[in-house]
């Protein structure tokens, strides 16, 4: 009763999980002076904690529960989707807050209680991304301003898929002192966003240069430069993978920059090349798997996946160079073409979804 219980909970919290990624992207784009509705520019202060905390949160916690496989891992992700919404539809700001803290305390423990059943360096490094995200919990709690917690939450997004690839990295003989440079790279990492968040000098700097050595790291050991050769899926997979790290890469010098400071005008590009370049194509890449352990939803491979993926990376590098030049006109189509880039990959999941559907388990149409 308790398995039917949460199989049925979850495409639930997804479907609102996605929710907020929608008004998350939407807002992102009223950010810009595009007009959008009114939901949308009443939360455009809040879009990274929308996407970071609210979809991000959600799923990275669902994820993890379906790997602990215990009812009560499902509450960290039940809280924060209560956060979201509150976000969404109240001005309950510091509700949402405590919330979005206390979520991030249970995925903790559910680390700890991951790293008990698994020994390993990956749940290490799990839980010490979600830590990153109680620190920007609190940040954010504190300072009401959800910029000074940024990095902080980009390093749980990061730190948790790097955590999740080196888990993979047991298929390859990989030598003692990467896993040594690994675990510099993290800390380097949390130190940076502690210290940004802190308003410490150069500390935002410190955190680029993780981004830099990490995505150096991933594409010399990840498998996925060995899985490029492949073909079908999982060559689809290492080519969003690789293209990724160069966007983290590319993150990293910006930085170096001054890109993350507060008020620089390479800031959006900085943080769009971590956040859709980097992290979305993680998760263009991986929505084939995660989909059907999440949500219990199977996605079949199909070439047509590669038009998402090429747009995704097309449209931000519109809007990077449309920042850099400072035409406000190239950013906001760059910002736009993000945005269909997702209805996009949506309709191509569901178009592969449906093509698994027996046709006498479809609903009958009239014409």
């Amino acid at each position: 009763m308790k398995s039917l219980f949460t199989q049925r909970l979850r495409p639930v919290l997804f479907a609102i999980a996605a929710l907020t990624l929608v008004v998350g992207l939407v807002a992102g784009l009223a950010r810009l002076q595009i007009t959008a509705p009114a939901l949308a520019v009443h939360l455009a202060v809040f879009h990274g904690p929308l996407l970071i905390s609210g979809f991000f949160g959600t799923v990275i916690s669902l994820e993890r529960a379906v790997a602990i496989q215990t009812p009560m891992a499902y509450a960290a992700s039940l809280i924060n989707v209560t956060a979201a919404v509150l976000l969404l539809f109240s001005d309950l700001n510091l509700v949402v807050q405590t919330l979005s803290i206390l979520a991030a305390v249970m995925l903790t423990a559910m680390s700890l209680q991951l790293l008990r059943k698994v020994k390993a360096d990956f749940t290490i490094i799990l839980g010490v991304a979600a830590g990153c995200w109680i620190a920007g919990g609190f940040v954010w709690w504190l300072t009401q301003d959800p910029s000074r917690a940024t990095l902080l939450w980009f390093g749980f997004l990061v730190i948790t898929i790097a955590g999740e690839r080196l888990e993979l990295t047991r298929f390859l003989p990989t030598p003692s002192t990467a896993k040594r440079w690994f675990y510099l790279i993290v800390l380097v990492l949390v130190l940076g966003g502690l210290g940004s968040a802190s308003s410490i000098a150069a500390a935002a700097q410190l955190f680029s240069l993780g981004l830099i050595t990490l995505a150096v790291w991933l594409s010399r050991f990840d498998i996925a430069r060995h899985n490029i050769r492949q073909t079908g899926v999982t060559r689809y997979i290492a080519i969003c993978l690789l293209s990724g790290y160069a966007w983290l890469g590319l993150a990293g010098i910006l930085g170096l920059f001054g890109a993350f400071d507060i008020g620089s005008p390479l800031r959006d590009g900085a943080l769009h090349a971590l956040g859709l370049g980097f992290v979305m194509a993680m998760v263009f890449g991986h929505a084939l798997i995660i989909l059907p352990a999440v949500a219990r939803i199977k996605v079949p491979y199909h070439a047509a996946f590669y038009l998402p993926l090429g747009l995704l990376h097309g449209s931000l590098l519109l809007r990077v160079i449309g920042k850099w030049l400072d035409i406000i006109g190239l950013q906001q189509l760059g910002a736009m073409a993000n945005a269909l880039t997702f209805l996009v990959f949506a309709a191509v999941m569901i178009w592969r979804v449906r093509s698994t559907t027996p046709t006498s388990a479809r609903p009958a149409t009239h014409s």
